[in-house]
């Protein structure tokens, strides 16, 4: 695994784990290495001693994973109703290592976990197939993140990427450097226009730097506005997503994209279902623009759509909408639940009823304002949370007519 020999690694940063156990237990393996009482040790040399004890930390620095059940899931972090922030973690898996980074936007291979199986799954579109000798690639990073700037993309990599032939670009750089020293260089005016062309690449750079280098809307913030009055979360988010689309502020496009889902799950919760599916659909748009095919927050996102406009559709019962309007609402449920469960099967296998187990908690969660009855009205009908449990953990009952 990289770094593969012992030049390799001490031509890298040194590392330590910001973890405290994972630093304890590489520091315990190293300290095994020299208890020569050991059959595994026993036959090691000095050297070889001293070149697993510099290697061995890069080894797990370069090639480990995030291990994440079911992370594109709302219920993810909340234990108390079923999520699953206990299954996540980082591990070094041996063969996957060898999954070199995509070069494009878009990977051709995706993976998830669960519990501490990891899952490899190799998609590009519907129609069409992995080419013939076609690399298998995955992202080292969030796909969320993978559109930004090259040098942001290499900044949130973090993994001190050499490209391949640079030790001889580096020797012939050497080469060129005493060339210029003994005044042998025949290229003056070339160096000319590299050194303006660097110019020019220095102010793209330049102007990357005005922004954060990280998203500007983790985890922290999202609990954060989660957590405040519907009422005022609504004028922070909307403050927000002035301050992210504004160009001098030159943040992550993912920071707009999570805000609207933080703005959707608002208006649902207000019950203004007509708003939150104008969010949702931006959303999907976001996902399926920038994410790659399997991507599992696409699936997520596609059954919020469905729900809100199903919602919308029975909420549109009780007043004057044209009944073509509300049938329209349903008949997108229909397809974004169909889209959803196709992509589902594609990445998870197990069809509808894998689907319904896998987002049991995820349909039972209170995130649209509940109806009451009207009396005089007996079409009107709820569109709380109760009855997505209830069809979630049924196997006759179908998802609210959404799946034919």
């Amino acid at each position: 695994l990289h770094p593969k020999d012992l030049k390799t690694a001490q031509s890298l940063p040194s590392w330590t784990c910001s973890d405290e156990n994972v630093t304890n237990q590489i520091e315990e393996a190293i300290r095994n290495l020299n208890d020569t009482t050991t059959t595994a040790t026993a036959s090691f040399s000095a050297d070889t001693i001293k070149e697993i004890q510099t290697r061995l930390p890069l080894i797990v620095r370069y090639n480990c994973l995030s291990v994440e059940t079911s992370p594109e899931l709302f219920i993810h972090p909340n234990i108390n109703q079923g999520g699953h922030v206990n299954l996540s973690g980082t591990a070094l898996y041996y063969q996957p290592s060898f999954f070199n980074h995509s070069p494009s936007k878009k990977p051709n291979v995706v993976r998830y976990a669960i519990g501490n199986i990891m899952f490899f799954v190799v998609g590009c579109s519907f129609e069409e197939s992995v080419l013939p000798d076609e690399e298998l690639c995955i992202s080292y990073i969030e796909h969320e993140t993978l559109m930004e700037s090259t040098e942001r993309v290499t900044a949130l990599l973090d993994m001190d990427f050499q490209q391949q032939g640079q030790e001889e670009e580096d020797d012939a750089d050497v080469s060129k450097h005493q060339d210029e020293k003994n005044g042998t260089n025949e290229n003056d005016n070339k160096h000319d226009n590299d050194d303006d062309q660097g110019d020019n690449d220095d102010d793209d750079d330049e102007c990357d730097d005005d922004g954060p280098n990280y998203p500007i809307i983790d985890d922290d913030i999202q609990q954060e506005l989660m957590n405040m009055i519907p009422t005022e979360r609504l004028k922070d988010i909307t403050e927000l997503l002035q301050q992210s689309t504004t160009s001098s502020n030159n943040w992550f496009k993912c920071d707009t994209h999570r805000l609207k889902i933080l703005l959707a799950l608002t208006h649902d919760g207000l019950g203004q279902f007509d708003k939150a599916l104008s969010c949702w659909k931006e959303c999907v748009d976001f996902a399926e623009t920038y994410f790659p095919f399997l991507d599992e927050n696409c699936i997520a996102i596609y059954v919020q759509y469905a729900l809100c406009a199903r919602a919308l559709s029975l909420s549109s019962m009780t007043t004057t909408t044209a009944e073509t309007t509300e049938d329209n609402n349903m008949a997108l449920a229909k397809k974004y639940a169909n889209l959803a469960l196709k992509k589902h099967s594609l990445l998870y296998g197990g069809g509808v009823l894998r689907f319904r187990k896998r987002y049991e908690q995820e349909l039972a969660l209170q995130l649209r304002k509940e109806e009451e009855e009207d009396e005089n009205n007996s079409k009107r009908k709820k569109t709380n949370s109760k009855s997505w449990m209830m069809v979630a953990s049924s196997k006759k009952i179908k998802w609210s007519h959404c799946y034919e």
